[in-house]
């Protein structure tokens, strides 16, 4: 090979080579740090007599015992502290950047969000996707430790569980960064998932509320439903208008109009949606125009029964389910309801325009006389 030709293919060599070598050495520096660290998947938060118990749920798969899901805890009087004193235990560094769910006890989340988030808050690294739960217990410790001997696996039951959330709603409102965006606002409409952990499985049972951004108590399973229906935030609504008769509507829109006059505060939802009849007894003939109207007044008959349900509870207890403060302040460019703002709900005025279209429906043919039958 001649001279300049070999040296052309030295310098080629060297420009692949090179680079190669360093990216091989950034990866085995990198490999090594990883190994070092626990990533802490799930994050509880207990508060007992005043002093703060935090328990970090970590994958330990890639260790050389393979041993899966750890736990470990630490204790102290505040989050910080105690999350301080959980590292110091652990064997390796501990990071919370790719946490994806944070448990707060009941107990917890009575005494107040502010001093149980203010550390997370801090954090510059933390998913701000990731979504707060509230468990319906006073020890999360001791329910998950407990939980986990029953072969109980937290981490792929909250996915399973976040995921069922995220198909049911438009918008998921339990993640960090929204739950913080929340306790901004003067108004009582924080709402907050809550889990209950019932014969070693875990579900979604409702919201909690909160008033000045303390857990104030919590709502089923129905009227949670009913209120992210109101809120405009839910993808279908199972309806049932009456025994063998129930519905889903779809392709659901609600639009809220807020006015504040004279200091009486009024509310006006317009609901838009499709309706698909899930279940119907024989007795009813789903086909006849006459039945399919009188089907639509029941549909607005139910929604308003819900509707009414929800603002009992609002002004019996000064809760802002239905988010009015803040789509009022977005409506009007104005903070002017952050005084008397109870007096407000208590004297609020709702009305419902409900617009359904029952959509065809499909059912097989058993030749059986169906008759009309609504009331």
């Amino acid at each position: 090979m001649e001279p300049r030709k070999r040296k052309a293919s030295y310098h080629i060599f060297l420009w692949i080579a090179i680079p190669l070598i360093l990216y091989i050495s950034y990866v085995q520096i990198n490999r090594s740090e990883v190994n070092d660290i626990h990533f802490v998947e799930v994050l509880c938060i207990d508060q007992q007599d005043d002093t703060y118990t935090i328990t970090a749920l970590y994958d330990n798969a890639g260790s050389k015992n393979n041993d899966g899901l750890q736990s470990i805890e630490g204790t102290g009087d505040s989050v910080y502290t105690a999350y301080t004193d959980m590292s110091r235990k652990n064997s390796k560094d501990i990071s919370l950047d790719h946490a994806d769910y944070f448990l707060i006890s009941e107990n917890t989340a009575k005494k107040g969000l502010p001093d149980c988030l203010d550390f997370i808050s801090r954090e510059p690294d933390l998913k701000t996707n990731a979504n707060i739960f509230i468990v319906q217990s006073d020890n999360t410790n001791k329910l998950l430790k407990d939980a986990m001997e029953e072969d109980f696996t937290p981490s792929e039951t909250l996915n399973a569980i976040s995921q069922k959330e995220t198909n049911n709603l438009k918008k998921p409102n339990n993640t960090l960064l929204q739950v913080l965006n929340s306790m901004d606002h003067s108004y009582n409409n924080l709402l907050i998932p809550y889990l209950v952990y019932d014969n070693n499985t875990m579900y979604l049972e409702g919201y909690s509320t909160f008033k000045n951004q303390k857990l104030y108590g919590f709502l089923d399973y129905n009227t949670s439903l009913a209120v992210d229906f109101f809120r405009n935030n839910l993808r279908t609504y199972p309806l049932e208008l009456s025994r063998n008769l129930n519905v889903e509507l779809s392709n659901i829109n609600v639009t809220p109009h807020v006015s504040l006059k004279n200091d009486s505060l009024f509310l006006k939802l317009i609901v838009k949606s499709d309706s698909q009849i899930k279940e119907a007894s024989d007795a009813i003939d789903i086909f006849n125009p006459d039945t399919l109207s009188k089907m639509n007044d029941l549909e607005k008959y139910r929604l308003i029964e819900q509707l009414s349900k929800i603002i009992r509870i609002s002004k019996r207890y000064h809760l802002d389910l239905l988010n009015i403060g803040s789509t009022l302040e977005k409506q009007t460019q104005s903070t002017k309801l952050k005084k008397n703002w109870e007096t407000y709900i208590e004297n609020l005025d709702i009305s419902l325009s409900v617009q359904s279209a029952t959509a065809k429906t499909y059912t097989i043919d058993t030749d059986k006389q169906k008759k009309t039958n609504l009331s």
